[in-house]
């Protein structure tokens, strides 16, 4: 399946990675799209006020090229004649009523300068029958994982236990782990400062794959194509390319495919956490996925620049070496570690190059960070990973 490149880029690539185009001879199988759902479905409603309300429950689960709905039955939020919150929260389905109302809640949060990030989509489904978040370029469609948003125990009850590894929060390799924080509390019920900067993270990653993807002029979603003609069109115009050929560390590629695929490659050998954190610091990378691929690299930039400089979320990174006991604590040692680590000069200009191919030149400010990342000490200690 993933030998031919352009299906590949055709279907989602699981977890965090998110959406892919395809080429437009060749169909999207259904097992894709339903593997990023729990066994049944669950029906998603729409508000009684929205002017899309029945189109949008028929067309947030079509996932079939030749079914998909057109841009004439479901057009992309930018060609909206304002794209504001209301024209946002009117292109939310849920399963439960307690999802909307926490969406809704978040949006005062995001600020209006970020809108037009929203522009590509044609949809928001919150359910929690998803498996993890992603956006589908087949329909334009954001779908957020519940666990984003539950605050209260009974909240909670309703999403499904599931693995964390598809929000980059932990990695199964051999030699290390990878911890992207910040984490939220065990403490019951959680505040909405404590879900926010994790529900901000996976929305505008996401957000940044669909821009990536189907760009940022919604003038040309007319004339009845669907969003996957659409992101066949642009498969030689991503935004992503505009970045240059950056992932030039062709081990820690390796090592980040075998973190998430569990792919061995002979570059792995002998390869130790030095030597991985000396590659890491000497390429320009902003987290250590980023190396699976060009279109994740840009999802990252825009993600945490848009944390950093517009909401001022805290992003930390550990490198965390594998087989350590946990200290009295709970807490494990690091191999290397960084706060902001996207204040980093040339990371910060390449996030700003990322970010202003989405929102224009305003987003570019003056090239220099306000502050500069921390690094932090090898003895810093952390919370090991939880399952």
């Amino acid at each position: 399946m993933i030998n031919d490149y352009r299906w590949m880029i055709a279907s989602l690539i699981i977890w965090q990675l998110c959406l892919n185009a395809c080429s437009s001879n060749q169909e999207i199988e259904r097992e894709p799209f339903r593997q990023h759902f729990f066994s049944g479905d669950v029906r998603v409603w729409a508000l009684d006020s929205s002017p899309y309300q029945d189109k949008l429950e028929d067309c947030v689960y079509r996932n079939e090229p030749d079914k998909a709905c057109s841009y004439l039955t479901l057009p992309p939020l930018g060609q909206e004649e304002v794209l504001d919150r209301t024209a946002i929260e009117a292109r939310v389905v849920a399963s439960d009523p307690w999802l909307r109302a926490q969406f809704v809640s978040f949006m005062d949060r995001v600020p209006e300068s970020l809108w037009p990030l929203f522009a590509p989509v044609t949809a928001i489904v919150l359910s929690r029958n998803l498996s993890h978040s992603f956006f589908w370029a087949l329909n334009g469609v954001l779908y957020l994982d519940a666990n984003l948003f539950w605050q209260e125990l009974e909240e909670s009850y309703q999403v499904p236990v599931k693995s964390r590894l598809h929000n980059g929060f932990a990695g199964y390799s051999y030699y290390l782990e990878v911890v992207r924080t910040p984490e939220i509390s065990g403490d019951l019920p959680r505040t909405e400062d404590e879900i926010w900067p994790n529900f901000a993270s996976e929305l505008f990653h996401q957000l940044a794959h669909a821009n990536d993807f189907m760009g940022t002029d919604m003038s040309a979603a007319y004339a009845g194509i669907t969003p996957y003609q659409l992101a066949v069109n642009r498969m030689d115009q991503r935004l992503h390319d505009g970045l240059g050929i950056t992932l030039n560390a062709p081990t820690l590629t390796a090592l980040a495919r075998n973190i998430v695929y569990q792919e061995y490659s002979s570059l792995l050998l002998g390869v130790d956490v030095e030597t991985v954190e000396s590659l890491w610091q000497e390429s320009e990378a902003t987290h250590f996925l980023s190396f699976l691929s060009p279109e994740e690299d840009f999802a990252y930039l825009v993600q945490s620049l848009i944390l950093d400089q517009y909401l001022d979320v805290e992003e930390q990174i550990y490198l965390v070496p594998k087989g350590q006991e946990l200290d009295e604590n709970g807490l494990v040692g690091i191999a290397w570690g960084a706060s902001r680590w996207v204040r980093n000069e040339d990371v910060f200009r390449r996030a700003q190059i990322a970010l202003s191919s989405i929102l224009g030149d305003d987003s570019q400010g003056d090239g220099i960070p306000s502050q500069e990342a921390e690094i932090f000490s090898k003895d810093t200690r952390v919370p090991a990973i939880r399952p």
